[in-house]
């Protein structure tokens, strides 16, 4: 029992915020029907925003998402003809940095070099140890906004036959920041667009619960972002602030309508204990959570996993910060005090222990 293999890469990931992308391209993806509607000739830095079920099979960003899409379907059915998942995470690159990889891909800085805020053995190690006592997988695409997942949904990465126990699902950040790419420079302007996002939410959260009808879903409540992934990167509160407390908000009272549903805020963990700035320790660039920032969420979350899953582990091991998975990785809580150097490369043990989930991912 415990997480099962992921596909890892060594690649870089590339500079796709730096490309200017048309909303006309991306219609151009999924024919006359734009998914985009109401957004048509913005030209948004980030990429529009999706009104509805949508791939983004055009992305080359990292792996390329629609590699990473289909490693993620063969993940799920080779799950399937075993005894299936018993615990699924849907998501984005906050979700993604669960599998230790961006995109696919391990992080790393565009000279090459590894970001030694988000170690990928790091990150890996922290959920193969919280969740060591299920079957767990990971459907998340760096990027995605909730029409993408919802696409995702439709299209094979959910079980067919072996139900999960629980599935938690957490997205919508980059709806927001679509939003705010777009159109929405203010956070009086970003308030109007809670309504839309919400409900795109809704509409995809009714496929998860078709989809899965004997699964308990975890609603996550969106955590708190940077301004910008500049200078503003850890500046809280933002002109997201509102906005994210809307939408929580929102995912709250749609949780209480079902007694599958249930909502978990875990935020409150990132933002210093003034009130005034995110933790850089927890999430290394204002966004990513680092290892020690998923500990965080383990810490969060567990128990009602367990609540739910009707297990009688405890999350102790990850209180105590004691992370163990394949090999025998570094302390989590001494992460960031790490020198370059060492973080930069993997022990021997490490190596081998990815080499290993490489093969297994390719063998899929």
């Amino acid at each position: 029992m415990g997480p099962q293999c992921f596909h890892a890469a060594n690649a870089e990931i590339s500079a796709y915020f730096q490309n200017s992308v048309s909303t006309q391209g991306f219609a151009a993806q999924v024919g006359s029907a734009s998914p985009f509607a109401g957004f048509e000739g913005y030209h948004c830095g980030w990429g529009p925003p999706a009104t509805m079920p949508v791939p983004r099979s055009n992305d080359t960003w990292g792996m390329g998402w629609q590699n990473l899409y289909e490693v993620e379907v063969m993940e799920m059915k080779a799950a399937e003809l075993t005894q299936g998942y018993e615990v699924v995470l849907y998501g984005d690159s906050i979700t993604e940095n669960w599998r230790g990889t961006s995109a696919g891909e391990l992080w790393k800085w565009s000279n090459g070099t590894l970001d030694t805020r988000f170690i990928g053995w790091n990150m890996r190690a922290v959920f193969e140890t919280a969740f060591r006592n299920y079957r767990a997988g990971v459907m998340a695409i760096a990027g995605d906004q909730i029409a993408h997942l919802w696409w995702r949904l439709e299209h094979g990465q959910m079980p067919q036959t072996q139900m999960p126990k629980v599935a938690v699902v957490l997205i919508g950040t980059n709806d927001l920041f679509a939003e705010a790419d777009c159109i929405a420079d203010n956070e009086t302007a970003l308030e109007t667009s809670v309504n839309s996002i919400f409900k795109r939410f809704q509409q995809m959260l009714h496929v998860m619960q078709d989809g899965m009808p004997e699964t308990q879903i975890i609603i996550l409540g969106l955590y708190p972002r940077g301004a910008d992934f500049g200078d503003n990167r850890f500046q809280w509160p933002n002109h997201f602030t509102y906005p994210i407390e809307l939408l929580n908000a929102l995912y709250q009272k749609l949780a209480q309508k079902s007694a599958r549903l249930h909502y978990l805020d875990c935020g409150s963990q990132f933002v210093d204990a003034t009130g005034d700035g995110i933790n850089q320790e927890l999430l290394g660039d204002g966004l990513h959570p680092t290892a020690k920032g998923l500990m965080t969420i383990a810490q969060c979350l567990m128990p009602l996993v367990n609540k739910l899953a009707g297990s009688n582990a405890t999350a102790s091991h990850i209180a105590a910060g004691n992370v163990t998975a394949h090999a025998s990785f570094q302390d989590v809580q001494g992460l960031e005090a790490a020198s370059a150097s060492s973080a930069a490369a993997p022990t021997a043990q490490q190596a081998s222990s990815m080499a290993g989930l490489q093969m297994a991912g390719r063998k899929l």
